[in-house]
């Protein structure tokens, strides 16, 4: 009788009322009776513990309107239309209770020390779909108090996350909020928002149209659905309509066929992701799509973990009755970017029983990255510098390309069977890149050491501009920054002459850069005298 007492003096509202609140996830509660598990009830039986509307609407809110159930993640929010033509909601879900509501409930053992009145507080609920705040609050079911409050934490941190950090809003258009909850669930229990900020903008660079996924990662290895069915069917008509060729014409004809089954394959996921009013077998247009460049031991035929997964600007596919496989085209071309100057360029073209490629690498331009200060940017130069180095100890290039197009930017669909490549790059330009590494590196290191971005340019690369000009220049014009002047200093130089240009050390608008200007026509004049 005394806790009986002490629950009525608790919720007397509710001990007169049990609580008559309308809504939708009340009606979804009412429609469930409490089932009868045990003795030792921790509330009088004949009244029920419920939040306020004001407690859930806030429980809501914390959760983003979604359901806080793992894997479920349902929205709980339903615009509707009223009879008077206005616009409105409707609230599909409900806040169940952690800790039971009822004597009849689950988990109605409450921990020793706990207060009863706290059972309707914020902290008790988490908010959930009608359908899991049903099997929560009444049914039976095996959920610890534990695990609700883990989901609760789960949700309700990486709701935070995404409202509250600038860099992780931008992708939430993108990205599913299951992917940024499995993120926060693999750091439980400790949760550090260092650590778990950055993992989940790992996870959802593979979403974000345009951008590159992190580098570096190993293959996985292929599913059994690359299995090449369609080889017997064309080895048994070549069988049939020829005589037996020897042994190489037999090897011949099986790397053709090979060949040929996987740019089928690569032709085949492109068409996936296409509307299927537009997919025929008559005509395929894909504008783009993602490849990896990686390097291989001609010995061994080992692959070096570190890759290039860039996005090729332009890729086309045109086929006739692939079915019959009279014709198919591909072409894969402009896979540079800001931090690789490698190109591939990759041809294959079919023609009934006719088999073509071209595929061969280049180089385009100069790497010039945004800002090699943020990490991402600097795992793709990493990587990049790592392929160079390999070609460069005399490993051969390879390439994979993509089974889904467009800004499909996961590097799971990539087709596991490479592409070989005719290298096309000289030692010495070999030379030069390492050299261009090297360079980038210190940039980097400026970059810190002033705490701006790093602004890369042409003649930054130029070897008659050194590293103990660079450094002097840097600590030179750090100094007499830091010295009271006027006006103040943010150009040193000129460094050196490149034809005829003179290269300076600036600090302009938070930027550092070795810029150049024009020399004089008179200067000039005396140089060639």
């Amino acid at each position: 009788m005394a806790l009986k007492a002490k629950l009525l003096e608790a919720f007397p509202a509710q001990a007169k009322s049990d609580v008559k609140e309308k809504g939708v996830s009340m009606e979804c509660n009412d429609s469930f009776k409490t089932v009868s598990t045990g003795n030792a009830p921790h509330t009088p039986d004949e009244m029920r513990v419920n939040f306020l509307n004001t407690t859930k609407r806030v429980m809501r809110e914390r959760a983003g309107s979604l359901c806080s159930y793992r894997k479920c993640l349902r929205a709980t929010l339903l615009p509707i239309m009223k009879k008077d033509t206005t616009s409105g909601s409707a609230r599909i879900g409900d806040a169940a209770h952690i800790y039971g509501a009822s004597a009849n409930g689950p988990r109605r053992e409450l921990p020793p020390g706990y207060d009863v009145s706290k059972l309707s507080d914020v902290e008790n609920g988490v908010w959930m779909c009608c359908h899991h705040a049903r099997q929560i609050d009444r049914a039976e079911i095996e959920h610890t108090a534990e695990e609700l409050t883990d989901m609760k934490r789960v949700r309700e941190f990486a709701q935070q996350r995404i409202v509250t950090d600038s860099f992780l809003h931008s992708f939430a258009p993108y990205v599913p909020a299951m992917v940024l909850d499995e993120v926060v669930w693999e750091h439980l229990p400790a949760l550090d928002v260092g650590v778990v900020r950055q993992a989940m903008i790992n996870a959802c660079y593979p979403y974000f149209p345009g951008s590159d996924a992190l580098l570096g990662r190993t293959m996985p290895d292929p599913p059994s659905h690359f299995i090449l069915t369609p080889v017997a069917r064309v080895v048994k008509k070549v069988a049939e309509d020829a005589p037996l060729p020897e042994a190489a014409e037999v090897a011949r004809i099986d790397l053709s066929l090979h060949e040929r089954n996987r740019a089928f394959q690569i032709v085949d996921g492109w068409a996936q992701l296409m509307p299927r009013a537009t997919r025929n077998d008559d005509l395929h247009l894909v504008s783009s799509c993602y490849v990896k460049l990686a390097a291989r031991n001609p010995g061994t035929g080992e692959i070096d973990d570190a890759f290039i997964w860039t996005k090729a600007t332009y890729a086309s596919v045109r086929r006739v009755s692939v079915a019959n496989n009279k014709q198919l085209t591909i072409r894969v071309s402009s896979s540079r970017k800001r931090v690789s100057d490698l190109d591939w360029q990759l041809n294959i073209s079919i023609l009934n029983d006719d088999y073509r490629a071209e595929s061969v690498l280049k180089t385009h331009g100069a790497i010039a990255p945004q800002d090699i200060r943020d990490d991402h940017e600097w795992s793709q130069f990493c990587a990049y510098a790592r392929v160079i180095s390999r070609l460069a100890e005399g490993w051969e290039p390879i390439g994979f390309v993509s089974q889904r197009s467009n800004d499909c930017n996961d590097v799971r669909w990539i087709h596991p069977e490479p592409f070989e490549i005719e290298m096309r790059i000289s030692p010495e330009e070999l030379a030069e890149l390492q050299y261009r590494c090297n360079k980038a590196v210190l940039a980097r290191e400026l970059s810190f050491q002033w705490g701006c971005r790093f602004v890369f340019t042409h003649d930054y690369f130029d070897r008659a501009l050194t590293e103990l000009m660079i450094r002097a220049a840097s600590a030179q014009l750090l100094y007499q920054q830091a010295s009271p002047s006027w006006p103040p200093v943010n150009r040193i130089g000129p460094l050196v002459q490149i034809q005829a240009r003179e290269v300076y050390f600036s600090n302009r608008s938070g930027d550092i850069m070795f810029d150049t200007s024009p020399i004089p026509r008179l200067d000039r004049a005396c140089l060639t005298l």
